[in-house]
């Protein structure tokens, strides 16, 4: 699952300097949610169009 890794890089993003921090910080949570919603396409959708 690489929305756990995404999210263990979080704090990393909060010490850099304060001009990039809150695009990175963006950019992260960003990435993290649009992993979950793959992640449920894949979880729910993507076995009943196998199992028919």
């Amino acid at each position: 699952m690489s929305t756990r890794n995404s999210l263990a890089v979080l704090p990393l993003a909060f010490t850099l300097p304060a001009q990039p921090a809150p695009l990175v910080v963006a950019v992260i949570i960003t990435q993290t949610i649009i992993e979950l919603f793959a992640e449920i396409i894949y979880i729910r959708i993507i076995p009943t169009w196998l199992v028919t």
